[in-house]
């Protein structure tokens, strides 16, 4: 599907395949059925941030939970969809198949929450609404976003909420972008540290030109001819061909690793999709492909080392935040450090109030001093009692001491600058390792 000047799909041209089913070649060539013997991806929650999803539809019937729109679209019913664009990402996620005359998704046990972010053509989207989409749906406990937009930029109110989705365990996908849109680099929010971002290949797994492509590519996913449910079709189904589908392909995929790993966190979950995919291409990582094309059924029965962070540069920065937790601390980590800070100010203040109470005890000792001097003019021979005074530091050595609390440090800390938000992935993950 091309994008439109704001980044979305257009409108998908109606399947003219002799079955739904057999227009749906991705399935088979990432052996998809084989998959889901292993996961159908039950009990996971994928919100589909985009034109609203049409919930009447009988191939998603019974799998759209009640939504919200944002933005232009706001009071615009989020489970339906006039555009047909949000309802395509949903049934390539979600679709319930059932026979031939129907669409297959990648992860049919899922349900799908939908985001409505912009309404009829798109030509209203706001990033800015995506975000407030984006921090909506993570409060809802979904464990995967799809995000099939792509722009060429961004804007800090976005890397905020996707560092909230991050902080907060839950997987985002984007898409690469489109080229005859002008996306020629991995568009955001596909290209924003710890996004799992997907380029598109054809039916013969060759890199598809009109994709983006660079340094932050990630993993290559179908992304030409794919057919899909479109309330906007006479038909109820329409084939489009972009990086939003290839988006789609892969939040399926991600559903069905989740559902079958529950308590793997979302770090695990992207490392497990990028080291089993189909390398293609340059051996290894390179620019078209990033890590290689999906493989669902590697990626839930291969043998795949834990990482401790996400593989893709760690967390992204919040760049609304004052005290925002560096890249890669977790949120636990970060309610620690606010912790030690008010611990700290409480030594602070306790230290301040003994050092107040010494200077009060040296004037009275002092004072005292004074009165017994002048008396001692017809004291009794004997030692002074001036030679026993405490030196002035208030300590018998004669040297100040240190301050009963940790000194802040100059510099790093909660509060410390990090420099400035990460808005990349980082450079080609494999120097990365």
């Amino acid at each position: 599907m091309a994008l439109t000047v704001i980044g979305l799909l257009a409108v998908p041209t109606a399947a003219r395949a002799d079955t739904v089913r057999n227009g749906q070649w991705y399935l088979d060539y990432l052996h998809v059925p084989q998959a889901q013997h292993v996961s159908s991806g039950a009990g996971v929650t994928v919100a589909v941030i985009d034109t609203g999803v049409d919930a009447n539809h009988p191939d998603l019937s019974g799998h759209v939970l009640p939504g919200r729109s944002f933005g232009a679209a706001a009071g615009s019913p989020a489970r339906q969809d006039t555009n047909g664009h949000g309802t395509a990402m949903a049934g390539i996620i979600a679709a319930q198949g059932g026979n031939a005359q129907h669409a297959l998704g990648v992860a049919p046990g899922v349900e799908i929450l939908p985001a409505r972010v912009a309404a009829d053509d798109g030509a209203d989207l706001d990033y800015n609404a995506v975000a407030d989409a984006v921090r909506w749906a993570v409060d809802r406990h979904v464990t995967v976003i799809n995000i099939s937009l792509s722009s060429n930029s961004s804007t800090p109110r976005l890397v905020s909420a996707i560092h909230y989705a991050e902080i907060h365990d839950v997987l985002v996908v984007g898409s690469a972008g489109n080229t005859d849109m002008g996306i020629t680099s991995v568009g955001a929010p596909g290209r924003l540290k710890g996004v799992l971002n997907v380029t598109g290949v054809n039916q013969e797994g060759d890199f598809w030109t009109g994709s983006a492509q660079g340094k932050y590519a990630t993993l290559a996913a179908p992304a030409v001819k794919i057919v899909g449910p479109s309330p906007a079709s006479n038909s109820g189904y329409a084939q489009g061909t972009g990086t939003s589908d290839a988006a789609a392909i892969v939040s399926g995929v991600a559903a069905l690793v989740r559902a079958k790993f529950p308590r793997m966190d979302s770090a695990n979950v992207i490392n497990r999709i990028i080291r089993t995919a189909t390398d293609r291409g340059p051996k290894g990582w390179d620019q078209r492909y990033g890590f290689g094309i999906v493989n669902p059924v590697a990626a839930l029965t291969a043998d795949v080392p834990t990482v401790d962070k996400n593989p893709l540069g760690g967390i992204v920065a919040d760049p609304l935040a004052s005290s925002a937790p560096t890249p890669g601390e977790s949120a636990a980590s970060a309610e620690k450090s606010g912790t030690s800070n008010g611990l700290l100010i409480v030594s602070l203040t306790i230290g301040a109030v003994a050092v107040i109470a010494l200077l009060v005890i040296v004037l009275v000792v002092a004072t005292r001093r004074g009165k017994r001097s002048t008396r001692s003019d017809t004291a009794p021979t004997g030692p002074s009692t001036a030679s026993m005074s405490v030196p002035a530091g208030g300590d018998s050595g004669g040297e100040a001491r240190s301050a009963p609390w940790t000194e802040p440090s100059s510099s790093g800390g909660p509060g410390a600058p990090h420099g400035g938000p990460s808005l990349g992935a980082p450079p080609p993950p494999d120097e990365h390792r």
